[in-house]
């Protein structure tokens, strides 16, 4: 029930699946920036067990289902990858653990292509407290198993914070196979921190985490999901008291019409930034 994006390479469906065989095909990477956002919080309300979402874990917003399994082992497993901070003090670091007494939801994290920003189907998940390491784990799993990723080598994943989200990264995902999964041919994880934040970084942090120094990566600034939530948020304060089953439909049907919109411009916005004859 989701679209993804059209642009980005996908074996099967812009791309062969014996791309791998020719010689002359750059390898495949895929370039994913993941963020959260606190404006698509939930306000407690009275127990709607009776409804069910119709798009529910089959368009962005995650199975709740499997998630919130996923959350109870995670949970068991926290103390052992917990660590100090060893960059600034980052608000999304210091507030990943706190919780609103009003709140049920206190809001969403997502991933999205990097370069065209396209909503990852299934990678759309709810946050109980902050933006806990936990979360932004099942998000990315999610977004790697939607994306048609048969043949990946090489893996760059963007996040505000990631000089300390990729602390036990490995660790957390075998810890918990049964719910995280890396695609099978994949090689390589590369990390990185958008270019507009990892100016509130330590200087360590720039050199090694902008994707200006990144091989393969070309000119991607890592900051496109902000973007989406510029519009997303216009939708999601008349959520808040919404019914958990209504708000997952609505946040699927704007974030399908946000890819939807960007597939049909895509040509068009393309043909306005390549020069003609080049």
């Amino acid at each position: 029930l989701a679209l993804f994006c059209a642009a980005c390479p996908q074996p099967g469906l812009n791309l062969p699946m014996n791309h791998q065989n020719d010689p002359d095909s750059p390898p495949l990477m895929r370039i994913l920036a993941v963020d959260g956002n606190e404006n698509a919080d939930h306000i407690k309300s009275r127990s709607t067990a009776g409804d069910f979402a119709l798009t529910q874990g089959q368009a962005f917003m995650t199975e709740p289902v499997a998630y919130k399994a996923f959350l109870v082992q995670a949970l068991l497993n926290a103390p052992q990858f917990t660590q100090k901070p060893t960059c600034n003090n980052h608000n999304v670091i210091k507030h990943a653990n706190c919780r609103n007494a009003n709140l049920d939801i206190t809001g969403i994290a997502a991933h999205a292509c990097a370069r065209h920003g396209c909503f990852a189907p299934g990678s759309v998940v709810d946050l109980q407290k902050g933006e806990r390491q936990m979360n932004i784990d099942y998000s990315v799993s999610e977004a790697l198993t939607t994306t048609r990723n048969d043949g990946l080598k090489s893996l760059l994943l963007i996040y505000d914070v990631m000089c300390q989200y990729k602390v036990h990264l490995g660790d957390r995902f075998d810890a918990t196979p049964e719910h995280l999964q890396w695609p099978d041919s994949l090689d390589t994880v590369l990390s990185a921190i958008g270019k507009f934040h990892v100016h509130t970084h330590q200087e360590s942090c720039l050199y090694r985490y902008s994707p200006s120094y990144i091989p393969d990566a070309a000119q991607v600034a890592g900051e496109i999901v902000e973007s989406l939530w510029a519009r997303l948020n216009k939708i999601s304060v008349s959520l808040r008291t919404a019914s958990i089953q209504h708000r997952i439909e609505v946040l699927d049907d704007h974030m399908n019409n946000s890819n939807f919109k960007k597939i049909i411009h895509a040509g068009e916005h393309n043909a306005e930034a390549i020069p003609q004859g080049s």
